[in-house]
């Protein structure tokens, strides 16, 4: 499944310019590849752009993050069903969950520190 395919049922306004923003993030990492040490960098990258669409909600959110973020891995990791590919697709959803919740959290201590 190309990154149009996965985008355009969620959002049909900008899905060019969505397509173009994660084909450069998936050419970031194609030299270094991705890895357990830098998906975490993958992920946020990811969800910093899905999170601008303002119309989705959270799940929404989370399903295109989650379906963006296995095509890059899908794309970077040469060969198919590699172990390194189904490990990292595998950590995908509770990454999402985990990141989001340290968002929050990190937002509610921003605003604390600056009153």
């Amino acid at each position: 499944m190309t990154l149009e395919q996965i985008i355009t049922p969620f959002v049909k306004k900008d899905a060019q310019r969505l397509v173009a923003k994660f084909e450069e993030i998936k050419d970031r990492f194609k030299t270094s590849g991705i890895t357990s040490s830098n998906v975490s960098t993958v992920l946020l990258c990811v969800i910093v752009e899905v999170d601008k669409l303002k119309k989705l909600k959270g799940s929404e959110k989370k399903q295109l993050v989650s379906a963006i973020l296995n095509n890059i891995i899908e794309d970077v990791i040469p060969g198919d069903d590699v172990p390194m590919e189904l490990i990292l697709k595998e950590m995908v959803p509770s990454m999402i969950d985990n990141l989001v919740e340290m968002l929050k959290f990190s937002k509610g201590c921003l605003s604390c520190i600056k009153h």
